[in-house]
């Protein structure tokens, strides 16, 4: 095949006209803009569902690691009861502000509030939900038995039994979960930290190598890619995989009901997109791509 008739020449001779550039990066820079500087639009649905989550495994994690040496709880990432129910607050009070607080999140403000505040948490209860109570003793304490219910549950049932109510059996089956917890937790935090430590002891390699990699002439269609091509490659990938996101709110807030395993692989193409559409782009076919790449060639394990 002669030069002219290559694909990949063609490719890196072709000239891409200023304003069709410009015009890419002006809309990009809309989106930037509206994004990330614009005036929020408000909490998209499911905020608050997320919020209690973490605010309740933190609260939980708090109280189980409240006796431990301060090295491990920094070691863990995890906070004191005190601040962390300050924290907690604050989330609160963030989605109060926007609106997007329900009467769930209500019952949990008030009781977080309460016990920072050190006040009796029925009389919080009944000053901030004004007696639009959602938890009652016998459904909570089931929850709490088998494992289920939240930090703020407990408080409210361990209230309700100090005012003489029927005393359940939850106490153990909650303790144990917290424990659980932060057994993980310090497990997960811990090992995150080794393998960030183990990853150290490489880097000198890793600069050696880096070093002598910039020494070597490069040849070949990778390196011959000019800035324009790249960066209108960048544009073009961008954009799509903005476009491909807005669609996929639009479709999430419109369906319910899908299973997770779908929203995950949905997610995970709109992050793999712009990679597709890069090598969608640049590449006529995919044996090229993982040759140029370098994906034929085994690894370099002392390097890695």
């Amino acid at each position: 095949m002669t030069y002219e008739g290559n694909p990949y020449r063609a490719t890196l001779r072709r000239e891409y006209p200023e304003p069709l550039i410009a015009l890419l990066i002006f809309i990009l820079g809309v989106w930037l803009w509206d994004h990330y500087l614009g005036k929020p639009a408000g909490y998209a649905p499911g905020t608050e569902a997320i919020a209690l989550l973490k605010i309740d495994r933190d609260l939980r994690l708090a109280d189980a690691m409240e006796q431990d040496p301060a090295w491990l709880r920094k070691l863990a990432a995890v906070e004191t009861p005190v601040e962390a129910r300050g924290r907690a607050l604050g989330v609160f009070k963030e989605l109060a502000k926007e609106k997007a607080m329900t009467l769930r999140g209500l019952e949990a403000f008030a009781v977080v509030r309460a016990v920072q505040e050190k006040q009796p948490v029925s009389t919080m209860l009944g000053e901030m939900l004004k007696g639009q109570m959602i938890s009652n003793f016998e459904e909570v304490s089931k929850q709490l038995e088998n494992h289920g219910g939240t930090w703020w549950q407990a408080k409210i049932v361990d209230d309700w039994e100090k005012q003489a109510q029927p005393h359940s059996f939850w106490r153990q089956s909650y303790g144990h979960d917290n424990l659980k917890l932060r057994l993980r937790t310090v497990m997960a935090r811990s090992s995150i930290w080794l393998l960030g430590l183990v990853g150290l002891i490489f880097l000198p390699r890793v600069f050696w190598h880096f070093g002598n990699a910039q020494k070597v002439k490069w040849k070949g269609y990778g390196p011959a890619w000019p800035f324009s091509l790249g960066f209108i490659v960048f544009l073009v990938a961008t954009l799509a995989s903005i476009g491909f996101s807005v669609m996929l709110e639009i479709f999430i807030r419109a369906v319910s009901g899908l299973p997770n395993w779908l929203w995950i692989l949905a997610d995970a193409g709109v992050r793999m997109l712009p990679v597709f559409i890069a090598l969608g782009l640049i590449f006529r076919r995919a044996k090229h791509a993982v040759r140029v790449i370098g994906m034929t060639r085994p690894p370099d394990f002392r390097a890695v």
